[in-house]
């Protein structure tokens, strides 16, 4: 048997398959093509319904703006009526009190110098009508031992006498119109002195300014202080010296509020003044200056929590115009941070957009070329 050599020759395709791998690689780009479209579709429907989602917040917190500003501005009007008020009892409080005991110029001065006014003339008036009787007296006792005496003389004595028995009338009625309008004032005084309290105390809660603000700072400062002293353990130390310790905590408040207004950068002042009126008050007890240390650290960390950072404003401020301008401020950030969050997704859900109509291009492009090129391989 002879040896056979076997050749291998490459393989022939024909036109019909060359097509054939045309149109699966076109097919293949055209489901690639679809691919993208559908998912650039699907981020594009996401980002929709984000977008339309956050025009709904934005549309909330501008509403929210709108109300908290107006609020706002109204609480303005009232708090500038407020300061009317509190100015107004305070200037008729002095109309009616004065500046001074001394004062001249003051409703209860006046009515009380009318007063005493008064009786001076009703007893001058007293004085005079009994003159003016015993002279008609003395008139009418000569006049029986002298005719020649004239009867207008006799008449117009009597007129007087009458007249000035009448004028004292009127004095004392006077007088009784002076102590009424002296119990009016004493009336007056202590609603206005009420009044002004009331509206002092309305002012304090509205604006935070004032003695009652100074006050609760000062209650507020304590709480803090109370719950670090709850965090340590001093035993029955802290319980024998509380009363040594809140005197002296008031005491220290007092004087470092008397140098200035009380802040995060009064801590030294209070500090230095807590002690040295804790040791005083403790006759320099070994065992209160054994837990010193302790206290000045819970003051500290109280001091902290009770301010921010800095500035002479309180963290925990409760006046009116305080909440209601953090609730304004918190609706402007709010807005401001909703709105910016909107411009992201829009310009996002903008590019998204431009993907998708590009991919769509290419898409129809792809499938028009396809769509050609099958054509033209069932027209062969």
């Amino acid at each position: 048997m002879s040896n056979m050599t076997v050749r291998n020759y490459p393989q022939k395709y024909s036109v019909t398959d060359k097509k054939k791998a045309e149109l699966d690689a076109l097919r293949i780009q055209v489901d690639a093509a679809q691919a993208v479209v559908v998912q650039n579709q699907a981020i594009v429907n996401s980002l929709a319904d984000k977008s339309q989602k956050f025009n709904g917040f934005l549309t909330t917190a501008d509403a929210r703006r709108t109300k908290t500003l107006a609020d706002k501005n109204q609480f303005d009007q009232v708090l500038e009526v407020s300061s009317d008020l509190k100015d107004n009892s305070t200037l008729a409080l002095v109309k009616i009190q004065g500046a001074g005991d001394n004062d001249q110029t003051s409703a209860v001065y006046l009515t009380n110098a009318l007063g005493s006014q008064c009786k001076d003339v009703i007893d001058k008036l007293i004085y005079s009508a009994e003159m003016v009787n015993r002279l008609a007296a003395v008139v009418i006792r000569e006049k029986a031992l002298n005719p020649l005496i004239s009867d207008d003389l006799v008449s117009m004595l009597a007129q007087a006498g009458s007249d000035a028995n009448n004028a004292v009338t009127l004095a004392l009625i006077a007088l009784k119109s002076s102590a009424a309008a002296c119990a009016s004032n004493v009336e007056a005084e202590a609603a206005l002195s009420l009044e002004n309290m009331q509206s002092q105390n309305l002012f304090a809660l509205m604006s935070g300014i004032g003695q009652k603000v100074q006050r609760s700072l000062l209650e507020r400062i304590e709480a803090a202080f109370e719950r670090e002293l709850a965090k340590i353990d001093l035993g029955d130390l802290l319980n024998e010296h509380s009363s040594i310790i809140s005197q002296s905590f008031g005491d220290a408040f007092n004087k470092t509020q008397n140098q200035g207004v009380i802040a995060i950068n009064a801590l030294s002042v209070f500090i230095d003044f807590f002690k040295a009126d804790l040791i005083a008050a403790s006759k320099n007890s070994k065992i209160v200056q054994d837990i010193i240390h302790d206290l000045i650290s819970c003051l500290e960390s109280a001091w902290k929590a009770v301010f921010h950072g800095s500035g002479n404003e309180a963290a925990d401020d409760i006046s009116l115009k305080a909440l209601i301008t953090k609730e304004y401020t918190n609706a402007l950030h709010n807005y401001s941070t909703i709105f910016k969050a909107n411009q992201e997704v829009t310009g996002q859900l903008n590019f998204a957009t431009q993907q998708l109509n590009k991919s769509q291009v290419t898409l129809s492009s792809l499938q028009s070329g396809f769509a050609a090129a099958n054509a033209a391989a069932l027209a062969n």
